[in-house]
């Protein structure tokens, strides 16, 4: 999957388009443009070979799946903390690190509800999953969606 990327993103025209900005670089005062533009060129590259990889990481995980609440789990482990940001910012990533090339760490249960919950359970290793980032985001914008006839989203 990234060879088939990497052809994609270095595509005829980029490479043309590259290889004059590094010629730019014999013409004084011209080569600070063509600089600019190798590394916005570049940049770019950088951002679609992430979002390959992102993809192939969200198909490895379908392609295994489907799974178990119990496999996606960060920990075995029953810990709660105070917050989300005191759990995923300061504990999480100190006890298993980050989520890992691909994979975003993601709330189960967004909102505490009318109580439907047990104490301690929002900020806890049971409702905190790692899954492809791809996903994430894809259900994050899903939940923000609005509803044409009543304007909300689902997350409301």
């Amino acid at each position: 999957m990234v060879r088939k990327g990497l052809f994609q993103i270095l595509s005829a025209l980029r490479l043309l388009r590259m290889s004059g900005e590094i010629l730019s670089n014999l013409i004084p005062g011209l080569d600070i443009v063509g600089d600019a533009a190798l590394a916005l060129d570049l940049a770019q590259m950088a951002k679609e070979l992430a979002i390959e990889r992102d993809y192939g990481v969200a198909i490895d995980f379908i392609k295994y799946g489907p799974y178990k609440l119990e496999d996606l789990r960060v920990s075995d482990q029953d810990e709660s903390f105070q917050s989300f940001d005191g759990f995923k910012k300061i504990e999480l990533e100190k006890r298993l690190g980050p989520a890992g090339d691909g994979y975003d760490y993601r709330h189960v249960a967004e909102k505490r509800g009318s109580g439907n919950f047990p104490d301690g359970f929002m900020h806890s290793t049971r409702n905190i999953i790692r899954i492809p980032r791809i996903l994430h985001e894809e259900i994050s914008a899903s939940y923000a969606r609005r509803n044409d006839e009543t304007g909300k989203t689902i997350r409301d």
